[in-house]
């Protein structure tokens, strides 16, 4: 099992990020397509809230053998982190 987690600072339609898709947010679909990779970010909780917006940034991916080895994965909007990021 495999599972990958990051602040791939990539914006993509494909994890309801944005309305538009970046270079960066391409190249990591196609990466995560390549590996046979699954998203686990479920929702449109925003993963970095800032002043001047929301988004989602923070991606966990994993191999299909991880992937059905988690129940539930979520963002905790609610929790205070004293940080720009959500867990």
């Amino acid at each position: 099992p495999v599972v990958v987690a990051g602040d791939f600072n990539a914006h993509s339609t494909g994890w309801r990020c944005s309305p538009r898709q970046d270079s960066r947010g391409g190249a990591v679909a196609d990466w995560a397509v390549e590996l046979g990779l699954l998203l686990m970010n479920r929702g449109s909780t925003s993963t970095c809230v800032r002043p001047n917006g929301e988004s989602i940034i923070d991606l966990i991916w994993a191999s299909p053998s991880a992937f059905r080895m988690f129940r539930v994965w979520e963002v905790e909007a609610e929790r205070e982190t004293l940080s720009d990021y959500r867990f």
